[in-house]
């Protein structure tokens, strides 16, 4: 004969590896964006805009520098490229409407000087094209 204290806890140990193997609860929302990426998808809205001005309102926070001090000027420069083509100045963003790219990315600058070279001390935005 099993002791009720047993039973209890064969029972127990039943519903907690059932509760663990069942499939997450789905909430239906859409996943949470990434904070470094902007997606064809979040620039549908504003596809009218060029993309610097999209960039503005989607995240402000890509057009700022985000390293220490440059060499040459002793302020770090964002650089910004359109696949891996260097662009001479952000503010030939304005230049490309928001609707004719794919994704915007923005990349810390250890992570602009690894992927493109280390002239990258204020970060970098690469843009991809449709």
């Amino acid at each position: 004969m099993i002791s009720p204290v047993r039973r209890f806890l064969t029972i127990a140990t039943a519903f907690v590896v059932a509760g663990a193997c069942a499939p997450a609860p789905s909430t239906g929302a859409a996943p949470a964006s990434r904070h470094n990426v902007i997606t064809a998808e979040e620039l549908q809205p504003v596809g009218d805009l060029d993309l610097y001005e999209a960039i503005r309102r989607l995240r402000p926070n890509f057009l700022r520098s985000h390293g220490g001090q440059g060499i040459q000027t002793g302020i770090p420069e964002l650089q910004v490229y359109v696949g891996t083509v260097r662009l001479q100045e952000v503010d030939r963003l304005h230049e490309i409407l928001a609707r004719t790219v794919k994704e915007v990315t923005f990349l810390e600058p250890q992570q602009a000087n690894a992927r493109f070279g280390g002239n990258n001390s204020g970060g970098a935005i690469v843009v991809i094209l449709q």
